[in-house]
């Protein structure tokens, strides 16, 4: 796929670190609508994942990751430090 600015789109490898654990039927729910889980629970039960060679930062260079997965939240960290993250709702993430 072409990408904005003449770039190509590549697919990078991604290792599985944590499997996570499986949800709890209750999850996400107390007596009335669904909630994001507590940073606890994230840390205990999410499935983790490595991204392979992405590159050397380059001025200029924007990388995008799409996403697609189902799940209560996401989070993307860089050297251990929070880029960005989704609340899931279906939609593809970039």
């Amino acid at each position: 796929m072409e990408m904005p600015g003449g770039a190509a789109e590549r697919i990078v490898p991604v290792t599985v670190v944590s499997a996570g654990w499986k949800p709890r039927a209750t999850y996400g729910a107390d007596n009335g609508p669904a909630s994001t889980p507590a940073a606890s629970s994230i840390a205990e039960g999410a499935r983790v994942f490595r991204l392979g060679d992405v590159g050397l930062a380059q001025p200029g260079l924007r990388r995008v990751l799409r996403v697609s997965g189902a799940g209560d939240i996401a989070e993307l960290l860089v050297d251990g430090v929070l880029v960005a993250d989704r609340v899931w709702d279906g939609k593809l993430w970039s």
